[in-house]
């Protein structure tokens, strides 16, 4: 990595290329976190969205948990404001006059019943959210597409119909405490008759998506060890480019934020644009201009201020175990044009590599990457876990609360699991706290 460093304190590891000079002061004490940047306030973890993207924590408006920072000049608010409203659009409310541009084939006819932070009122957001369902072989894949929809808008018999069956295992820490974990089996019928196996997604969570965006593919280059040459049993695999490293989605299957929002709106929407639509035979539904405006507005979207509560214990904890080895704690972004974007300190605990997380956590199938997962940027983890009770954690929602996700790391992630399983029950309650706070 071109310029780069690595440094660890206790309960964080951090990669700053671009920062030249960076010192953290966690003091030592117990009682509540109070983490201390002296030389610049870049380096500020109650900040983890940077300067301006970071915003009061107990927001709640009009885009549900999500705060969207307006640009300064005019044009950039009226694309803010428009963007906002096309992203809580209704695509099954005749946008253009006597034609619904959701489906036919669909899972949900608005963004925030998947992305439930989207959604305007704390009754919706404590509702079930709308999964997204895949072939679980690789034969079916090339049979059905990527995705089984499950709506249909002409009323006709949707693709697939799914039912799924929740198998309960028994976790028992080192103290004789036991956890009952749970794992969905997934069937699909399709249209045709054929039943075939499939596996669940969830939205991941939408917060400080345009700084993840902008972070130097030469920092993220320096995550891709799929040789593990460094000995850490850790064997993170970048996906896209060198130059375009895959960013978004559970497999890093993209590496901007526009191919990820234009591919949502098509597969889990049956909305299509000009990013989905490059050639002849599909005519976009979707214009250019309105999918820049919703992109630009997830990009400004911020990320809640670090919360009061956690321990130092806590932090110490989440470092001790090997939490950080995957959930790097602080990353610089690139210069740009956008200052709210641009050089900025964020905490989002995340390499954003691929990772063998064991077959406890693999899709079922026969697919090559069904053991490799994205790491998930933790930040507002814990207001999910408050705020969204039904979304659940995991790529699959399979995880009821945070101790929970933790329990199925497996894999490369194994010797951390188990170090957090030896600890006592207060330890494991302080690290749980020091998750909330971030």
């Amino acid at each position: 990595m071109t310029g780069g460093r690595h440094r660890r304190d206790t309960g964080v590891r951090f990669v700053l290329p671009l920062l030249t000079c960076l010192t953290l002061v966690v003091p030592a004490f117990s009682g509540a976190l109070e983490l201390q940047s002296p030389s610049s306030p870049l380096d500020d973890p109650r900040r983890p969205g940077g300067d301006y993207l970071t915003h009061d924590p107990a927001w709640t408006g009009p885009a549900g948990l999500l705060y969207a920072i307006p640009p300064t000049n005019a044009l950039g608010q009226a694309w803010n404001t428009s963007g906002a409203a096309l992203l809580r659009a209704n695509w099954l409310a005749n946008p253009t006059p006597g034609k619904a541009l959701a489906g036919p084939d669909y899972d949900a006819p608005t963004c925030g019943r998947c992305h439930l932070e989207l959604e305007p009122t704390a009754a919706a957001r404590t509702s079930e959210p709308a999964v997204v369902l895949r072939p679980a072989l690789m034969a079916d894949r090339l049979r059905y597409g990527p995705q089984l929809n499950t709506l249909n808008s002409n009323g006709d018999r949707p693709e697939a119909v799914a039912s799924v069956h929740w198998e309960t295992h028994w976790f028992t820490f080192e103290d004789g405490t036991r956890r009952a974990l749970r794992r969905p089996q997934v069937t699909v019928v399709t249209v045709d008759g054929r039943e075939l196996p499939a596996t669940r997604r969830m939205a991941p969570l939408l917060f400080g998506w345009g700084l993840l965006e902008q972070l130097p593919p030469q920092t993220l280059a320096h995550f891709h060890d799929p040789d593990d040459r460094n000995g850490d049993g850790i064997s993170g695999q970048r996906t896209g480019s060198e130059t375009e490293p895959g960013i978004f989605g559970w497999k890093g299957a993209h590496s901007t934020l526009r191919g990820q929002v234009a591919a949502a709106l098509a597969h889990d929407m049956g909305v299509t644009s000009a990013a989905v639509c490059p050639g002849t035979g599909c005519t976009p539904e979707l214009a250019s201009e309105d999918l820049d405006r919703m992109v630009a507005w997830l990009a400004s979207v911020g990320v809640p201020a670090r919360r009061p509560g956690a321990s130092q214990r806590g932090a110490d904890l989440f470092g001790q175990t090997g939490c950080g080895g995957c959930h790097i704690s602080a990353l610089r972004t690139a210069p740009g044009s956008d200052s709210r974007l641009a050089e900025q300190t964020v905490w989002a605990y995340t390499d954003l590599a691929l990772h063998d997380m064991g077959e406890g956590l693999a899709d079922p199938g026969d697919a090559p990457d069904r053991r490799e997962w994205r790491t998930a940027p933790l930040w507002s983890v814990g207001l999910a876990e408050q705020l969204l009770p039904q979304r659940g954690f995991l790529h699959d929602g399979r995880a009821r609360d945070l101790e929970e996700a933790i329990l199925w790391h497996g894999g490369e992630a194994l010797a951390a699991r188990d170090r957090f399983a030896a600890l006592s029950a207060r330890e494991r309650a302080e690290l749980l706290a020091y998750l909330r706070s971030l």
